[in-house]
């Protein structure tokens, strides 16, 4: 096999591990649980797996305080101007727009079950397990695009109480992830170098005055 195809099977390999899809699916049924799923691989994000107890390590002997001398020389460091503050506003909600039309909600399940033996309390119950749904799936979908969607409420003449069972899995690709680093990147440079420009005029204008 010649240079020029094993160049070519490696840059189709890096172009398909971008375009593979980083799934986060969260379930709530009395508890939430959460996982990543990268391939055939997944990873739990919640509840955390238990750590493991640290062993007590030996006390160490505290060195002998020092008086610490500052450089007069220092700069003092000091906080971003309301101009500059504003420009990184403005760069955190371009980054979730981008976000938001990237994130694909591939799946969105929401399903209430009530009951009650009485008509009235059934009734009543149906109501608020809808409205319980209608709580839970506006903000998604305004935030969202979603392919595929589960709405449900159903009757259980046992069930005292609403129970709500919701599951939704989001997708992103690698290649958004690193466009959306780098757009961040970019952008947090080119305040940083706009601010210096600034301020640097700012001075150089003081010191014509003075």
């Amino acid at each position: 096999m010649s240079a020029g195809w094993i160049v070519l099977i490696v840059l189709a390999a890096l172009v398909g591990i971008l375009w593979i899809p980083l799934r986060a699916r969260a379930v709530y049924e009395g508890d939430l649980t959460a996982e990543l799923r990268i391939l055939f691989f997944r990873f739990r994000l919640y509840p955390r797996p238990p750590k493991k107890p640290k062993k007590k390590a030996k006390p160490k002997e505290e060195p002998k305080s020092k008086e610490e001398t500052t450089p007069q020389n220092e700069e003092q460091k000091t906080a971003p101007s309301p101009k500059t503050l504003l420009d990184y506003a403005k760069l955190a909600a371009e980054l979730l727009g981008d976000l938001r039309r990237k994130l694909v909600l591939r799946e969105l399940t929401v399903r209430a079950v009530f009951g009650g033996k009485d008509p009235a309390d059934a009734a009543l119950n149906y109501g608020r397990a809808w409205a319980a749904i209608g709580a839970v799936t506006p903000p998604l979908e305004r935030a969202f695009r979603i392919r595929k969607r589960n709405l449900s409420a159903e009757y259980d003449e046992t069930k005292k109480t609403i129970e709500l069972y919701a599951a939704a899995e989001i997708s992103l690709t690698a290649a958004a992830i690193i466009g959306l680093a780098w757009k961040a990147l970019w952008g947090y440079l080119a305040i940083r170098r706009k601010t210096k420009t600034e301020k640097k005029a700012v001075q150089q204008h003081e010191q014509s005055h003075s």
